[in-house]
């Protein structure tokens, strides 16, 4: 059996925080304790996130991003990192699960509130209007005239 017994939103310093900028990094870090002395096998962590208005907006899982985590010792803690926190200003909460195949070993709700506010996320110093909510996706624009049907030039 596994138990969550502390979770943690840490910036690029390592410092906990509760309160962080959208584009900023971030780590989810979930620490845990095996009754098992030899630690577990095949363990899938996931965190849900849901504005505090809008409901889900996403969850974050090993299992989905990676595959399951084939060992863990008796104690420690799996990360989540995140190079630009694609949430828009808010407040969030995140809930936190734990499973060994199809068995749930620990589920947390409401495990703690994270707001986030204004960034650069974009390095435009534009966000989308706060009644767009949601999150955020890298993206890359180009427009391109079209001479002829068979080719494209003049792509700003």
């Amino acid at each position: 059996m596994i138990r969550l017994v502390d979770f943690g939103i840490l910036d690029s310093t390592a410092a906990r925080r509760d309160s962080f900028l959208t584009g900023q990094e971030v780590e989810f870090r979930i620490s845990y304790e095996c009754t098992n002395a030899e630690g577990s096998r095949n363990m899938h962590f996931a965190i849900g996130i849901y504005g505090a208005a809008s409901g889900f907006v996403t969850m974050l899982s090993n299992e989905i991003a990676s595959g399951p985590f084939e060992r863990i010792g008796q104690r420690g803690f799996v990360a989540c990192r995140l190079r630009k926190l694609p949430l828009t200003p808010g407040q969030y909460v995140i809930n936190l699960a734990v499973r060994h195949k199809d068995t749930m070993q620990d589920w947390i709700q409401e495990a703690a509130v994270m707001k986030v506010e204004s960034g650069d996320f974009f390095g435009t110093g534009r966000l989308t209007p706060p009644s767009h909510g949601g999150v955020l996706i890298e993206q890359s624009w180009r427009a391109c005239n079209i001479n002829n049907l068979e080719e494209t030039t003049n792509c700003e």
